[in-house]
């Protein structure tokens, strides 16, 4: 995995090289381990297993890159999608449900866009907080069943491991939650309506 991962890094640089000056494109890597900004980023775009890439328009959704991770490959599949696409300022492009939210959060007082923005924030990361509290209850007491008999029991082990699948299960749904409110589409329009004041 180690030598893969540095194959790839190479061949990424080499397509970021080759894209570089090519206008509306923009090749770019993320540290989600790097606590901050980083991992806004990755759990905004749920990437979840390394090494991921994405494509897409950053300003409304993007999509799982689900091809062979050369630089041939990728270069190949930047010829034929990296074009212009839905996004707030290509409404044109988007289907007519896209365009009724966007004209839609275009319409809303700024105040009550922060505050729909604010809700969406507010309810994936009290759910994120949730699940990781879960989480860190079943780590302690797994160390309590290794400080008291020395390993974990295998009925206990058993038990551990599903609750640990409901927990990533319930992180799945908060995030797809998370995107199928819009949240995407209305940080997009507010960003546009942010540069528009300030020119």
């Amino acid at each position: 995995m180690v030598q893969f991962c540095q194959e790839m890094e190479k061949d990424f640089e080499k397509l970021y090289d080759e894209w570089s000056d090519v206008p509306d494109v923009l090749i770019a890597e993320v540290d989600c381990h790097a606590d901050g900004k980083g991992q806004k980023i990755c759990n905004k775009y749920k990437i979840n297993t390394l090494p991921m890439v994405k494509w897409g328009s950053t300003d409304m959704s993007l999509e799982n890159y689900d091809y062979e991770y050369t630089l041939e490959a990728m270069n190949n599949f930047g010829v034929e999608f990296f074009v212009p696409m839905c996004s707030v300022t290509n409404v044109h492009l988007c289907d007519d449900e896209t365009k009724a939210f966007v004209d839609m959060y275009k319409a809303m007082k700024e105040v009550d866009l922060d505050a729909a923005i604010a809700k969406a924030e507010d309810e994936l990361l009290e759910a994120l907080v949730i699940a990781d509290e879960k989480e860190k209850v079943l780590r302690e007491i797994e160390q309590k069943q290794v400080e008291e008999k020395g390993s974990v029991p295998e009925q206990v082990q058993i038990i551990l491991e599903e609750e640990q699948k409901k927990i990533v299960t319930e992180r799945v749904a908060a995030l797809a939650k998370h995107e199928k409110s819009g949240i995407d589409t209305m940080l997009a329009v507010k960003a546009m309506v942010s540069v528009s004041d300030e020119l």
